[in-house]
């Protein structure tokens, strides 16, 4: 596996193609000064924080194993809640077979208790949003 970096210019940019197989992501270097990744696909990936990921559009996790308590893992967000400050904004990407270490999952009631259930039956199978 090869170590990547942050990107040339960041949001969604990253080398010259949107896919990444088999690499260790640096997720907020990755992300940029922005915080944002988008249209990116990450396949049997390690995914290293510190962070927390907010995922939005059509995102997926599928197949991955995530290191650490599950309620350390996941930040539920109110509904009422319109703004999250200090979380990177995934966007119309999907992590398939990924490990995520350090790395946290933030995102409405919903979704967190279907990321809950999945962890706990030890998968995430296919656990999406769509906003």
């Amino acid at each position: 596996m090869r170590t990547v970096q942050k990107g040339r210019r960041g949001i969604g940019s990253f080398l010259s193609d949107d896919a990444h197989d088999g690499e260790v992501i640096r997720i907020a270097e990755l992300a940029g000064d922005e915080g944002i990744i988008e249209g990116l696909e990450f396949t049997d990936c390690v995914i290293k924080g510190p962070a927390v990921l907010v995922l939005q559009g059509r995102s997926s996790l599928s197949k991955n194993d995530f290191e650490g308590e599950i309620d350390a893992i996941l930040w539920e967000i109110p509904q009422r809640r319109r703004n999250v400050i200090g979380a990177i904004l995934v966007k119309d990407s999907t992590f398939e077979g990924c490990t995520f270490m350090k790395v946290g999952v933030a995102g409405s009631p919903s979704f967190i208790r279907k990321m809950r259930k999945n962890l706990e039956a030890g998968r995430t199978e296919r656990t999406e949003t769509v906003s």
